[in-house]
């Protein structure tokens, strides 16, 4: 087999950092244990599936030998260590008595000014929900819903409300799907916001799943329920924008995105997503890439859906425009961004541009819609450094993403924020990271001349 490029990261390269990133792990767990001086059957719960994970790399990392077999490995590990997560929390559930269900909430106003985010609530939270409504769980009579802002963990909510029995981490905790338990308190992480790429999943079907294992499920099921799951996984991943024609041909183009997107079910359940939920649930939405109109609009959410709809159309449009422009000026500054090892790149960094007569405006993007819209425009990756708010954020499905976030935090540990599903990186621009140090990171070649 032909050797890499040293600035692309082999599979097998990413295996042996889940090796590493699991022992840490248990070693932090027994730690935390060790401290409490608590050994008891619970506290097991949180490091066993990661033991059977590292068991199954060790024992199969040595026969590996080319990308593709490790790629395939590290699918099976994941795949076999989610069944058995989900059996784990599975039984837990069917035998317990829930004391706590702890959702995820909109950003608040500080983290939606400082990352660019638009306040808003989420679809896959609401699924979850949704799925536990059809569930016939039992809660204990002092029973609580809590809420946890985007960005806060598992310290946050242990300091706001500290509760013994089950407690359901909905759409939050910053974990994949696995069960933690540690003085009186079994936790279920109903989450997929883990670090690192995973197949596609949501809080929604992994809620379902649970759910399903532990017999829980109302019978029949809906006929509604599989198609409304697949909405929300579709949604939350942005799998859809890889759904083709009969031709071959991407349906979500730079065209679709400026005149139909909008009209979407995909891109309204963002901003309503009770509404346009329900609507999925009792049939008036078919088929969510269709786009409806206004008359279905107003049908389903009234004269506020239709205001959406506008605001939504007018994001589009700038959205389409910010990348364009910063476009035109990495070309002007030399930038090579076609071809990285993370594909073809929007790279934003908010420069200074000058309109027909001559007045300058600062270039804007929301980063909220950036990666939509930069795909439907045919790029693989948006990155924005933006040095006014000492942050950076990157939004890419390519898997050197991987690689790219190790040599970051190895040049400049503690610069990574916050890595989600190895898709979506929060970064702060520490001290010594230069702008040219990071676009060296994302590839050498972008600054060669």
């Amino acid at each position: 087999m032909e050797k890499q490029n040293f600035n692309e990261k082999p599979q097998i390269g990413i295996l042996e950092e889940q090796k590493n990133l699991l022992e840490k792990t248990i070693n932090e767990f027994q730690e935390k244990f060790n401290k409490t001086g608590n050994s008891d059957e619970e506290n097991e719960l949180a490091i066993d599936s990661y033991r059977t994970q590292l068991k199954n790399i060790k024992d199969k990392l040595n026969e590996v030998s080319t990308e593709k077999a490790a790629d395939q490995l590290i699918d099976s590990i994941l795949e076999k260590s989610e069944e058995k997560n989900i059996s784990q929390m599975a039984k837990i559930l069917k035998n317990n008595e829930v004391s706590q269900i702890l959702l995820h909430s909109p950003e608040n106003k500080e983290q939606a000014e400082k990352w660019g985010l638009s306040l808003r609530r989420d679809a896959d939270t609401a699924g979850a929900v949704r799925i536990l409504s059809l569930s016939n769980i039992k809660y204990r009579e002092d029973a609580v819903t809590s809420f946890v802002h985007k960005g806060g963990g598992t310290k946050d909510v242990e300091k706001e409300a500290e509760r013994t029995g089950v407690r359901l981490m909905i759409d939050a905790g910053g974990s994949w799907a696995m069960a933690e338990g540690y003085n009186g308190t079994k936790t279920l992480y109903l989450d997929h916001h883990g670090d690192g790429q995973h197949k596609p999943t949501s809080a929604t079907e992994i809620t379902y799943k649970v759910n399903k294992k532990a017999g829980l499920l109302e019978e029949p099921e809906p006929e509604w329920l599989q198609g409304y799951i697949k909405f929300i996984n579709e949604l939350d991943n942005l799998t859809y924008l890889n759904k083709t024609n009969e031709k071959g041909e991407k349906i979500y183009n730079k065209d679709y995105f400026e005149k139909e997107w909008a009209k979407t079910p995909y891109a309204l359940t963002e901003v309503m997503p009770t509404e346009l939920l329900k609507a999925y649930e009792i049939g008036k939405i078919k088929d969510p890439s269709v786009p409806l109109t206004k008359e279905q609009m107003k049908e389903i959410g009234g004269e506020k859906l239709l205001e959406k709809f506008k605001e939504i159309s007018i994001d589009a449009k700038k959205t389409i425009a910010g990348i364009e422009n910063a476009d035109r000026n990495n070309k002007k500054q030399g930038l090579k961004l076609n071809n990285t090892r993370l594909g073809k790149i929007v790279y934003h960094n908010f420069p200074k541009m000058k309109i027909g007569d001559g007045r300058e405006f600062v270039n804007q993007i929301k980063n909220n819609i950036a990666f939509t819209g930069a795909s439907m425009m045919g790029y693989d990756t948006y990155v924005c450094w933006n040095k006014k708010n000492e942050n950076f954020f990157i939004s890419s499905k390519n898997p050197n993403l991987e690689a790219v976030i190790d040599e970051l935090n190895k040049k400049n540990p503690g610069c990574i924020v916050k890595d989600v599903r190895g898709e979506m990186v929060f970064g702060k621009i520490s001290e010594g990271l230069t702008e040219e140090e990071f676009l060296n990171i994302l590839d050498t070649k972008i600054l060669k001349k």
